[in-house]
């Protein structure tokens, strides 16, 4: 079976370069984001491990509206799924998919091994003692193109068939935690929008 190639995003932390996702293109006019998830799924209740998570991205309709499903499997063997539906999409589309803040990583499972048709684009560097870094993840479609603007010089875009996935990173001036977060958009069987979050310990 041959390699199908994967665009990369990483971050660069004490010096060590870390995948923080990577996008696969299916050529079907469908996107796959997999995150480099942290180990665990975390809230009141207590931990729960990862066993796989991703996003994937798609026209419905004939391409008049995009669809956007996140799956997330446990290791206990239960799934969490939402998903956003977005409709007339057919020439604008610009839609956050999650925003993420990273815990400190006290395993290395996640350190880039790319293969040689991988594409990566570094979005941040860092170090844990000195600061916090969150990310954005949007969709938009190809020509979208974003404001010139100081907001925005440090977002990274990577372009695909049919959409264009923009990547947008923060810092904050205080010291890495042990714990991070995650929150997604979603809309309701009603039309409306919900905001999902979890807590993501290492």
């Amino acid at each position: 079976m041959s390699y199908k190639p994967k665009t990369r995003f990483t971050v660069l932390i004490d010096g060590t370069e870390f995948e923080l996702f990577s996008v696969r293109d299916r050529g079907n006019k469908e996107l796959v984001i997999i995150e480099a998830t942290p180990k665990y799924l975390g809230d009141h209740t207590g931990r729960i491990a990862y066993r796989a998570q991703h996003y994937s991205v798609h026209r419905t309709k004939d391409g008049a509206d995009t669809t956007i499903t996140q799956k997330i499997e446990l290791e206990n063997g239960d799934t969490l799924s939402s998903v956003s539906y977005i409709h007339d999409t057919t020439d604008h589309l610009l839609w956050p998919i999650c925003a993420r803040r990273l815990p400190i990583f006290e395993t290395r499972n996640r350190v880039l091994k790319p293969r040689s048709k991988d594409t990566v684009y570094q979005v941040g560097s860092y170090g844990i003692g000195f600061a916090s870094f969150m990310y954005s993840i949007f969709v938009a479609k190809n020509h979208f193109q974003l404001p010139a603007s100081n907001l925005f010089s440090r977002a990274k875009t990577a372009q695909f068939n049919e959409f264009q996935i923009i990547v947008i990173p923060t810092y904050l001036n205080i010291p890495t935690d042990p714990d991070g977060d995650v929150c997604g958009m979603t809309t309701s069987d009603r039309g409306g929008l919900g905001i999902s979050t979890m807590f993501q310990p290492e």
